[in-house]
């Protein structure tokens, strides 16, 4: 998965999110998209994906406003 979270969507704070996720063996099985979420949430997120990556948990989401 590739995501690029530094795009400003407004002056408030809010961010737009760009995704690509990609099927390792077949990369042409892929879906695109974008959102928008804000720092805290963000934050929320690099929390979980450590937890995530400690096996403490078996998924992260980054919530989008």
């Amino acid at each position: 998965m590739h995501a690029d979270p530094h795009s400003p969507a407004d002056k408030r704070g809010n961010l737009v999110m760009r995704f690509e996720v990609a099927d390792d063996h077949k990369p042409h099985n892929r879906a695109r998209g974008m959102f928008q979420t804000n720092y805290p949430n963000l934050d929320a997120f690099r929390v979980s994906i450590a937890q995530l990556m400690d096996n403490q948990i078996e998924e992260a989401i980054l919530m989008g406003d």
